[in-house]
């Protein structure tokens, strides 16, 4: 018995031994903070937040809350936390964005009190020309239904953002839902 326990670990041993693909004795360089990570340094800060919401035709649902984002990563990436009270629901959330160099493109994932299906993943575009941050976010509501939204956020001013939430309708077309204005507070 020892011996086959012996013979089991010779092999093991060897497989173990033999030669690693070329690369897989290096360490990954480390990234290091690009341009398109600096566009998520400025939503850096605490916000007050004015949320509307269109349920039905008419005059919007506003409620207020406040956001905080945070640089982390030692710069590649934002993390943020939301926070309502209004008429609708409070809402509690999280969010992190961070700029994907392999995809090149912005990658989100967000998480909220009413998200029924757990994380929503976004990729997203800066245009540098209009200062506009575009996402496009799917992910499944309360039923399990797929859902797909574009959130188009307007940077143009340091201390003051506008955020449209716009639902993607099968064909195509979109229906503004919300609408968030936020403020930095000094």
């Amino acid at each position: 018995m020892k011996r086959l326990v012996v013979a089991g670990a010779l092999v093991a041993g060897a497989a173990s031994a033999q030669e690693a693909p070329p690369g897989a004795d290096t360490m990954p360089v480390p990234l290091t903070v690009r341009s398109e990570h600096e566009v998520l340094h400025l939503r850096e800060g605490t916000w007050t937040v004015e949320r509307r919401i269109w349920l039905a035709p008419g005059p919007p649902i506003v409620d207020r809350g406040k956001q905080t984002c945070r640089i982390v990563l030692s710069g590649l990436g934002v993390a943020c936390e939301y926070a309502t009270m209004g008429d609708v629901s409070p809402m509690m959330g999280f969010g992190f964005t961070t700029w994907n160099p392999l995809e090149k493109k912005y990658e989100s994932y967000w998480s909220d009190s009413l998200s029924h299906g757990g994380l929503t993943h976004a990729w997203g575009t800066w245009d540098p020309i209009t200062s506009t941050f575009t996402e496009v976010q799917s992910g499944k509501d309360a039923s399990g239904k797929a859902f797909t939204v574009k959130l188009v956020t307007l940077m143009s001013a340091k201390d003051r953002h506008l955020t449209s939430l716009l639902e993607v309708l099968p064909d195509g077309s979109e229906h503004k839902l919300m609408e968030y204005v936020y403020n930095r507070r000094k």
